[in-house]
């Protein structure tokens, strides 16, 4: 099913009773497939400023709406710097299942065009990371009217690449096994400004540099392309 693309950036988490908070600068990139990238950095000022919350890139589904109505998605990452991290160790679901626990949300629009999603997820601020219930509120940024998208993933299915309108988003696994990401917005220059990171994987280029959305003859999705450093990508998205 093609979904409208779309970028959010959070307003607030809350792990109820507790009160809602943000200490993460957010952002998230979703193509018309359905693939999103998700990276969530702590603020200036946090203790660990600058260092990765989270990041993932994955699938995203549409479920059967709630109850009430309300738009319901899963989300199946292919890549989870939690999961990469030796001290993350989420509970496992109560029929002991030891798969990753289901990442799912509901959806609600608020009175002021923000959305409010809900659902259970491990809570990493908590010792054993249990499954709690959650609240993020998201804010919908303005896209042009014409939104190209372009997501890639290198062969080894390691490091993920994605671009949507004017925001771009990169993360992966190094050959050190350690976990990194960047990302890029587009300024009113028409400039791409580093906001997290430089871009830099082993001193390599950006996938994105050499290929781009919309030139003529594009990659198609499924297509194998090679990049000016010798690196193999699959077309995970190309579209306008």
């Amino acid at each position: 099913m093609t979904m409208d693309p779309l970028v959010s950036t959070r307003v607030s988490i809350r792990w109820p009773p507790n009160a809602a908070t943000e200490d993460c600068d957010v952002l998230v990139i979703q193509g018309r497939t359905g693939f999103f990238l998700d990276l969530r950095i702590f603020v200036d000022g946090h203790q660990r400023q600058g260092e990765i919350d989270w990041a993932t890139a994955g699938w995203k589904k549409l479920l059967p709406a709630s109850a009430d109505g309300q738009p319901r998605a899963s989300f199946a990452p292919l890549i989870d710097s939690r999961q990469c991290a030796p001290e993350y160790t989420p509970s496992p679901a109560a029929d002991e299942d030891k798969s990753p626990p289901a990442d799912e949300g509901t959806f609600t629009t608020l009175p002021n065009g923000d959305v409010l999603e809900t659902g259970s997820m491990p809570n990493p601020d908590v010792p054993g990371s249990p499954i709690q219930e959650y609240e993020e509120v998201w804010r919908r940024l303005l896209l042009p009217k014409v939104v190209k998208c372009l997501i890639l993933a290198r062969e080894d299915d390691k490091v993920f690449w994605g671009r949507v309108a004017g925001w771009e988003v990169g993360m992966g696994v190094d050959y050190q096994s350690k976990f990194w990401a960047t990302r890029r917005d587009l300024n009113g220059s028409g400039e791409w400004k580093d906001v997290v990171g430089d871009g830099k994987v082993d001193g390599k280029r950006r996938p994105l540099g050499e290929t781009r959305a919309g030139d003529e003859d594009p990659p198609k999705e499924g297509d194998v392309i090679t990049t000016e450093d010798g690196k193999r990508w699959r077309v995970i998205e190309n579209s306008t």
